[in-house]
């Protein structure tokens, strides 16, 4: 027996999945669901056999891909900005962690941590105002491709803060820590 249909808006949001994309898994198409969700019509056995199966192998992590989950608004900075306008434009996307790109090359990170971790630290010591973001700049993320399956981006972020999603050898997108968590 299966949920409520009522279910399959609610599932297809915790998972952060779009209509297009759970039709595309199910293999019906974008209105169907649109329709199912909205209870314009009473779909049959099949459809709603196929919906259920395909949030289900969605769920289940083998079948999960970077391009599933990724964030598609990367914030980036650059080397030469000021370190207090990156941390305001953190501040105000709500996020602690951005790559650092020159052009299309992506040369490092910046972080809350690596902030932190430059305030503390012994070194030379500078007014925080003239700071500039490679002053403070750490390793760049590691990159996968949009194909990677979701174990090795948790192995990956088990060890950093993010993972640039590469298409076409450029960032198209970012997953992190809290991403994965949506998956769960």
């Amino acid at each position: 027996m299966f949920p409520e249909l009522s279910e399959i808006k609610k599932r297809r949001a915790r998972l952060s999945l779009t209509q297009k994309r759970l039709a595309q898994l199910a293999d019906v198409s974008q209105s169907m669901i649109a329709k199912i969700e909205s209870g314009a019509i009473d779909p049959s056995y099949s459809f709603v056999k196929r919906v259920f199966e395909a949030l289900e192998a969605f769920e289940h992590e083998e079948n999960v891909r970077a391009s599933d989950i990724m964030n598609l608004h990367v914030v980036s900075a650059s080397p030469s900005e000021k370190l207090d306008e990156a941390l305001r434009r953190m501040k105000s996307r709500n996020i602690d962690q951005m790559p650092v790109t020159e052009g299309e090359r992506i040369v490092g990170s910046v972080s809350e941590d690596s902030v932190v971790g430059y305030l503390s630290g012994e070194g030379e010591k500078r007014d925080f105002r003239k700071l500039l973001v490679k002053d403070v700049m750490g390793d760049a993320f590691p990159t996968v491709r949009e194909d990677a399956p979701y174990k090795l981006l948790l192995e990956l972020l088990k060890y950093n803060k993010a993972v640039l999603i590469l298409k076409a050898g450029k960032a198209a997108g970012i997953v992190t820590k809290a991403d994965l968590l949506r998956v769960r």
